[in-house]
């Protein structure tokens, strides 16, 4: 007797079919995008400010693709910038120079790139991008396992976000902060956060990050041992991945899938 019915056969097959047709989505999507950006690059009337800004959005976009080639690029916009004087490119670059390496696990050179972005970005008065170097830390600092390191700049890229209006930027910083305090163990400001951020997210619209908030606060729920409130935020993660397709949070995604096969597992649901 197969350990299943027929009908949880046909429910698992379509789970494992949306999975593969939202990878390929993905993976078909992300190679477009590069293609233009790469294409934009061979236009001879490109200015430098311009050809600055699509080298540093293709060493973003390929980040997480091909770490190698994002690298290159980020260091193409560097150098150019450095060449034509153009400061906030510079600030751009350095910054994403520092995300590289902090991917590969390289902390020492990832902050000190980051800290030459924030160091410009503090001579231009640019909160924004000041703010944004915070979050960059913030994430430096996380890996590493610093807690109040990580914690203190998170809260600092919360408080600029929040002063400037934008609520965009404030509702990812503040699920930033949410998500810091559960690493931290403080489980009651991570809720109280966590809720935040998803009634800023869900008033914008922004799914991706919202999809981020949910499985936050599912791991709170499940730190708790509230597993049935636990897996009800770990399903809006995988609906709303769903609903997105190439746009969804991927991270966030197998995250949730991850602890609702722990979640089962504890039933003995295997």
């Amino acid at each position: 007797m197969f350990p299943y019915s027929h009908k949880t056969y046909r429910h698992t097959s379509r789970g494992i079919l949306v999975v593969w047709l939202f990878l390929l989505s993905f993976l078909t999507a992300q190679a477009q995008q590069v293609d233009s950006l790469e294409a934009e690059l061979n236009r001879t009337d490109l200015s430098s400010a311009d050809r600055i800004q699509t080298l540093y959005l293709l060493s973003r976009q390929l980040t997480y693709v091909d770490n190698l080639k994002s690298l290159e690029y980020g260091e193409q916009a560097l150098e150019l910038a450095t060449e034509v004087g153009d400061r906030k490119g510079m600030a751009y670059a350095h910054r994403i120079l520092g995300s590289i390496y902090a991917i590969n696990e390289n902390y020492f050179i990832s902050i000190q790139y980051v800290q030459k972005a924030l160091e410009i970005f503090q001579k231009l008065e640019d909160a924004e991008g000041i703010a944004n170097c915070y979050i960059s830390l913030g994430h430096i600092y996380r890996s590493l396992q610093q807690r109040t390191k990580e914690i203190e700049y998170h809260q600092k890229s919360v408080e600029i976000f929040r002063s400037l209006g934008l609520k965009e930027r404030t509702g990812v910083t503040v699920h930033n902060l949410g998500e810091s305090y559960y690493n931290a163990g403080d489980i009651e400001k991570a809720r109280i956060l966590t809720k935040e951020a998803i009634l800023i997210n869900q008033s914008i619209g922004n799914k991706p990050v919202l999809s981020n908030c949910l499985k936050v606060l599912g791991l709170i729920y499940l730190n708790q041992g509230e597993e049935a409130k636990a897996e009800a935020q770990f399903l809006k993660v995988a609906q709303i991945s769903e609903d997105l397709g190439a746009q969804a949070q991927k991270i966030a995604w197998a995250e949730s899938l991850l602890r609702l096969a722990q979640i089962h597992g504890n039933k003995g649901d295997h």
